[in-house]
């Protein structure tokens, strides 16, 4: 009993070292960077959301729905700390808490040291979440990683015990998710429709009705729980629920963008979800195809993660779903658990009482994790520190800052918009975006593929000479520059006509004078 109880305590150790590293590693980064912003574009939509909820008191649903911004502006109010700082700080814990979630979930099947090594696997090899996070969906990993493992969770418990309170708590985090993000919702109510109708044919199958009743009952059961998801769905949504829905039928991606709509190839599965968690996840998931239809303990919870997984399989490989890249990794949470299973039936069935397979086997768990994990390849890089996707750096702030203290509030300063996505939300001078009609855009991009021809420069000096009667009134001109990183137009269309709006600024600016040029090049002309 002594020594079965410090088995214990050592394995909780471990689980507390690997939380406490990947705190650490994630940590440092922004402590080595000075990162003022988090990772992606996408905080600025929830930095909006959040500001308009503060500045009107009114709580909008639609594709974000509120969960997430009141969190972040009841911590803001607890710490006394700014959106910004609260976005930037305590965003990072997000990638933790999906393995602590999972934890939970494991513990309902497997021994404690199962489930730790297999959490720890999660924690520190998986693409999921830290793929998410760069990508700034913040929303979705709280409602995907966290409450919809957890209600999963529960859901296995209530399986395991009977106790119909964890059925609630399974409601309870249902709802949590249908108030933090919509598609996440979606997709959490088909794999509980189709695991439920599952388990309804299940009830059917051996119940002594007549067949034509069973039918019946089957088809309204389905009708059913259509109809009540779809009437919540909307309830809470609007019209973006029925957007969605009607995109499914008529193979048209709700969200239209190229980048997101890509289906990727098979090679790319395992670097999105993270090599141990594909290849074990993948071995263990045949393994639960054998055992799930035998009458064993666990079928339930087999035939759920059986559905879990294959649903999000399916979005990976349909356009249609609008983000078959995020379902790629978001197959990380299932393969986890497929994962347990793997190392339940090796570890704890065919090697327990063997004492040295056993330690070779953690061993080489051990070995691969760490030879995995960002402590590995270096505490800079999970991934790459998160430089390709941190686009404002101490050197915007003080652009920002410069312009604030030096030009009065009442003069008009033109800008790029396909510069710095966050200049216009961090600034508070009078800013005038730069924007050039399509043929304009054609003239500039011709220049800038030919600037040597003849034709080319005549159209390109005839478009600044008239764009600069339309923008005579402008005080200033702020020539910016794109931030380093991932600022490719076809993976971020934002930033996709930088280079056109930034010649034919610099043509504008010709004429003004210099009054400030920063260390990354960036330039502020006085035009009056």
């Amino acid at each position: 009993m002594k020594d079965q109880k410090i088995n214990q305590w050592g394995w909780i150790i471990v689980g507390i070292f690997a939380l406490a590293l990947e705190i650490f590693l994630i940590f440092y980064t922004y402590w080595h960077r000075h990162y003022l912003v988090p990772p992606g574009n996408d905080v600025i939509t929830h930095y909006g959301i959040i500001q308009n909820i503060l500045e009107t008191g009114k709580i909008n649903f639609g594709l974000y729905p509120p969960g997430f911004h009141l969190i972040v502006i009841a911590l803001s109010r607890l710490f006394h700390q700014s959106i910004w700082t609260i976005l930037a700080s305590w965003t990072p814990v997000l990638i933790v808490l999906p393995a602590l979630a999972m934890f939970f979930l494991l513990r309902q099947l497997f021994s404690l040291r199962v489930s730790i090594l297999t959490s720890a696997i999660l924690l520190l090899t998986s693409g999921y979440p830290l793929y998410a996070f760069v990508d700034g969906n913040y929303p979705d990993m709280l409602a995907y990683g966290v409450f919809g493992v957890l209600l999963f969770a529960f859901l296995i418990r209530f399986y395991r015990t009977g106790k119909y309170l964890n059925l609630i708590w399974s409601g309870i985090f249902l709802l949590l998710i249908a108030f933090t993000h919509s598609l996440t919702f979606f997709n959490i109510f088909g794999i509980l429709l189709i695991f439920g109708l599952w388990q309804f044919y299940q009830s059917l199958h051996k119940s002594k009705i007549q067949l034509e009743k069973k039918i019946f009952l089957g088809f309204g059961a389905i009708l059913l729980i259509a109809a009540i998801g779809y009437l919540l769905a909307s309830r809470l949504y609007g019209s973006t629920a029925l957007q969605f829905i009607s995109g499914v039928f008529h193979n048209q991606p709700f969200l239209k963008n190229t980048y997101l709509n890509t289906i990727l190839n098979y090679e790319e599965y395992p670097r999105f979800n993270g090599s141990l968690i594909w290849y074990f996840g993948l071995a263990g998931f045949f393994y639960i195809l054998i055992a799930s239809f035998a009458k064993k303990e666990k079928s339930k919870s087999k035939q759920l993660i059986i559905v879990w997984l294959l649903f999000l399989y399916l979005l990976s490989r349909l356009s249609v779903s609008g983000f078959p890249g995020r379902f790629v990794r978001e197959l990380a949470l299932p393969l986890t658990v497929s994962t347990a299973f793997l190392f339940d039936y090796l570890i704890e069935r065919n090697l327990n009482r063997q004492r040295l397979g056993q330690i070779l086997a953690f061993g080489l768990i051990g070995y691969l994790i760490i030879i995995n994990s960002a402590l590995y390849t270096g505490l800079d890089k999970i991934p790459n520190g998160f430089i390709d996707q941190i686009w404002y750096w101490p050197v915007d702030q003080q652009k920002v800052d410069f312009l604030s203290q030096n030009i009065p509030k009442n003069q008009i300063v033109l800008y790029n918009p396909n510069a710095n996505l966050f200049f216009p939300v961090k600034s508070t001078n009078n800013l005038m975006s730069f924007e050039l009609a399509t043929e304009q855009m054609q003239v500039a991009n011709a220049y800038l593929n030919d600037p040597e021809k003849s034709f080319n420069k005549t159209q390109y000096n005839q478009l600044v000479n008239n764009l600069k009667e339309r923008y005579q009134n402008v005080d200033y001109i702020f020539d910016d520059v794109k931030p380093p990183g991932n600022t490719e137009g076809a993976v971020y269309p934002a930033y996709a006509h930088y280079q056109e709006n930034k010649i034919v600024l610099e043509g504008l600016a010709s004429s003004g004078k210099v009054i400030k040029t920063f260390p990354d090049s960036a330039t502020i002309y006085r035009m009056k």
